[in-house]
């Protein structure tokens, strides 16, 4: 649900990436916001050969600026929280839970 999101906000590229990152987090669900992760650790599984066709030449060259783009977006799903190691980041898991509920609130209001 959260990469359909991302897909619809912002594009398809987005939408890999942010599946790229929750296959990164290991955090149980029921966290608020997962562990700390790094810019590079995502780089790293972007160019990966193991990816496949899952990462597109323009996900590649351009993975810093979608990695920007999840973390500035307004739905808050990814957030920088230091600049270390390519940045740190975290995913907030609250999300998983809160999105479906205002997404039906939407709906009946």
């Amino acid at each position: 649900m959260l990469v359909a999101a991302a897909t619809r906000r912002i594009d398809p590229h987005a939408g890999r990436l942010l599946r790229i990152i929750l296959d990164l987090v290991d955090a149980p669900w029921d966290l608020p916001v997962s562990g700390h992760f790094y810019g590079t650790d995502v780089y790293a599984r972007v160019v990966a050969p193991s990816r496949g066709a899952d990462c597109t030449e323009t996900l590649v060259a351009f993975k810093d600026q979608y990695l920007a783009l999840l973390a500035e977006d307004a739905a808050g799903f990814v957030r920088r929280v230091g600049d270390e190691g390519g940045g740190a980041f975290e995913v907030r898991l609250i999300f998983v839970c809160e999105f479906p509920n205002r997404t039906l609130a939407k709906c009946f209001v």
